[in-house]
């Protein structure tokens, strides 16, 4: 039997890796990207019925062509605004086109030396940009803002903090953020608060009210991400007017381009609550549970989300930069973590999708688990004739014994995978999307010292593998079943 089959799960579910799914034919031409983190119900113009103003856009778009860049800029301020809510006004934004605002907020703010706390919660990318500004960075292994204590934060000139949480989408209550606000104001720092999923998850866990009496927070929000508008790069920050005038001035030379002003402005004046965003978090709850699910029964749970990505720790022998690669070479893509992410652990970020996406993501594992596992098997297998004789009991393996103590484990995944023989103990089984797959979680055969030294012998005796492996199982497995 194959132990390699089950271990990746504890040694109880076969249906994720099939020994030999039945017509099971799969388009690896067509990729599937789940590494992003805006917003996956599409974009507004894909959803016209959800906005009977949406065919305004095209008069909209050339009324930009009109309108000066301060007319422009001045319309998204208002726009923000009342998209924000929490009874703030224009003075209380800040457009961004192109540079991103954590750069304009460390010019503004920070100078080379300066020593900036960033959570875990936050982009590692910011970790990077600060570093390369000759900035001091104290990355905090935490999400919680409770755990920063006083004295860091007496040090600090900055915190960065995201919510939802960058990898794991998870939430936290405004109560918790406004308490950080406050205490980041009570020790002179300057909070910078990552905003832009807000939207996909809920935007009444927004501290942007908070603004108008505290004049040490910076918060961002995404249009771009909001909107799915993967080829605009529009942010905005929402902040004191005190602090809006202390940001450095908005570059108008190389930022001409007014569509992505007039564009936001358009995109927001329906509000957070708009049909098009009631949809896309609808979307996002049900297909969140639905891809939750898929990773769960498999003996893979999630971290909590409430946003439009999840995170998930894939326990594998082949290494998670060999998933990654061996799953992209199919035509999937995900966001390894391990780099960055607690160090040592098997972290991915995967993105909400369409359950279609999601049930092509569980097929593609299952082929590449099966693609991984036959290639570890020949190396095995070389290894085993190599040495000449039994490994014995390989009492260093976490799943050690997998089926009965004492087993020989020189064939740790089975030359015969798969047999589809049921005397051996094996059987079909049918996964939870209605595949067969060939299960050999019952089949012990190969695990016996006696078989598995005469199997050995005969493969040592011929130069042809499937010669000798027929040979092997004529001679050997098929008197003992």
């Amino acid at each position: 039997m194959s132990k390699m089959m089950d271990e990746e799960n504890n040694c109880q579910n076969a249906d994720i890796i099939p020994g030999a799914l039945q017509d099971d034919v799969i388009d690896t031409n067509c990729s599937i990207d789940l590494r992003a983190r805006s917003n996956p119900f599409g974009d507004p113009f894909k959803h016209r019925e959800l906005n009977d103003d949406l065919v305004d856009i095209i008069d909209t778009i050339y009324r930009q062509k009109e309108l000066s860049f301060n007319d422009a800029y001045l319309d998204f301020k208002k726009a923000a605004a009342y998209f924000v809510d929490g009874g703030i006004g224009p003075e209380h934004i800040f457009p961004v086109t192109g540079k991103g605002l954590i750069e304009i907020t460390a010019g503004s703010f920070l100078e080379k030396g300066d020593e900036v706390i960033v959570t875990t919660s936050a982009s590692f990318d910011y970790v990077i940009l600060l570093q390369e500004k000759g900035i001091k960075v104290n990355y905090l292994d935490t999400c919680s803002p409770g755990d920063i204590p006083d004295l860091s934060l007496n040090k600090a000139e900055m915190v960065i903090i995201s919510n939802p949480h960058f990898l794991s989408g998870a939430l936290l209550p405004a109560c918790e953020i406004a308490f950080l606000a406050k205490r980041c104001k009570d020790n002179g720092t300057l909070l910078f608060v990552d905003e832009t999923l807000i939207e996909l998850s809920d935007p009444y866990q927004s501290v942007a009210s908070i603004v108008r009496e505290n004049d040490h927070i910076i918060i961002q929000r995404s249009i771009s991400d909001s909107f799915a508008l993967s080829d605009t790069q529009m942010t905005f920050a929402v902040a004191s007017a005190n602090l809006i005038r202390k940001l450095k001035p908005y570059d108008k030379e190389n930022n001409k381009e007014l569509l992505p002003l007039v564009l936001g402005a358009f995109l927001m004046k329906n509000g957070c609550n708009s049909k098009y965003l009631i949809s896309s978090r609808k979307f996002i709850q049900q297909n969140r549970a639905y891809v939750v699910d898929m990773f769960s029964k498999h003996g893979y749970i999630p971290e909590k989300s409430d946003s439009s990505h999840i995170l998930v720790n894939l326990k594998l022998l082949m290494g998670l930069k060999e998933l990654t690669q061996r799953l992209e070479s199919h035509g999937v893509m995900l966001m390894d973590c391990s780099s960055f992410y607690l160090p040592g652990e098997d972290y991915v970020r995967v993105a909400v999708t369409t359950k279609d996406n999601i049930d092509r993501l569980e097929e593609i594992f299952g082929i590449v688990m099966e693609e991984w596992a036959k290639d570890y098997a020949k190396e095995k297998l070389r290894d085993a004739l190599d040495r000449g004789s039994l490994s014995g009991s390989n009492i260093e393996c976490r799943y050690y014994p997998c089926h009965f103590p004492g087993q020989d484990c020189t064939f740790c995944y089975c030359p015969f995978n798969p047999c589809k023989d049921e005397r051996t103990g094996g059987e079909w089984i049918t996964g939870s999307r209605g595949k067969k797959g060939w299960s050999c979680m019952n089949c012990y055969l190969i695990h016996r010292p006696e078989i598995a030294q005469a199997v050995l012998e005969i493969l040592l005796q011929h130069d042809d593998p499937e010669d000798s492996l027929g040979k092997a199982w004529k001679t050997v497995i098929e008197p003992f079943i």
